[in-house]
């Protein structure tokens, strides 16, 4: 499943204007893999704040239980939208960009539905 979570997530950064970087976490707080390159965010606060050590991804991971996701986060111009495509794996999809809160969660919302499609085709 890990293999098929990562070659969507090729197939989906490249589709996403400003992207920076991904990341794949498991629940136990370990990072799976990471694409792109997460040193090109212009703050990394919101990269530490989710995925910054294995507390923080377990947190992260914990808190997407029973949410409806993409769940979106924005920190200045630093947007993640985060996905739980399976019970034990977490993602985090990294861009930059400026806009109003709409126009994020709509992009967001388009990121995680291409993520989806590609997970299920």
């Amino acid at each position: 499943m890990e293999d098929r979570v990562i070659a969507a997530l090729k197939q989906v950064s490249s589709l996403v204007k400003g992207f920076a970087c991904y990341i794949v976490a498991s629940a136990d707080g370990k990072i799976i893999a990471q694409g792109g390159d997460c040193s090109a965010l212009k703050e990394p606060w919101l990269l530490r704040m989710l995925f910054g050590d294995k507390e923080e991804i377990i947190s992260t991971f914990d808190f997407l239980d029973g949410n409806i996701t993409p769940l979106h986060y924005r920190q200045g111009d630093v947007r993640c939208v985060l996905l739980k495509p399976t019970g034990d794996i977490v993602v985090g999809i990294f861009y930059q960009g400026s806009g109003d809160p709409l126009l994020m969660y709509e992009e967001g919302v388009k990121i995680g539905d291409a993520f989806n499609a590609k997970m299920q085709g």
